[in-house]
């Protein structure tokens, strides 16, 4: 029984390496596009977050459901739901919907809801 020539062993194990790479690498750069794109679907949720309590706080009198930036947000965030497997971002979405509430309720000021936000750190 021969176990081959280094140069056969180099060539086998080349091989091998290059067909894990080619099953593997697809995997990898869909991963990465995922990744890019949950960043990209958090940072617009933040910053119409953002938008919609400085537009509460602009207008105290306003039902946060009547504002134009929160109709925004529910229109934006129904279609991410409907779109995106990405458990950060659904939470994400719910937990700003939740800061939202309490603003409008008056039981968090705008300044308050503000830096809960921040302190995410999207």
């Amino acid at each position: 029984m021969e176990i081959g020539t280094l140069a056969e062993w180099v060539a086998g194990i080349s091989e091998l390496l290059a067909v894990i790479v080619a099953l593997f690498l697809p995997m990898y750069n869909a991963h990465r596009q995922n990744r890019k794109q949950e960043e990209q679907v958090l940072k617009v949720s933040f910053r119409i977050g953002k938008r919609v309590i400085q537009d509460k706080a602009d207008h105290p009198e306003t039902a946060m459901d009547k504002l134009e930036s929160y109709q925004d947000l529910r229109k934006f965030s129904t279609v991410v739901s409907l779109v995106t497997d990405s458990t950060a971002v659904i939470i994400f979405l719910h937990d700003l919907d939740e800061i939202l509430v309490e603003v409008d309720h008056g039981q968090l000021t705008a300044a308050k809801a503000s830096q809960q936000i921040d302190s995410w750190h999207v």
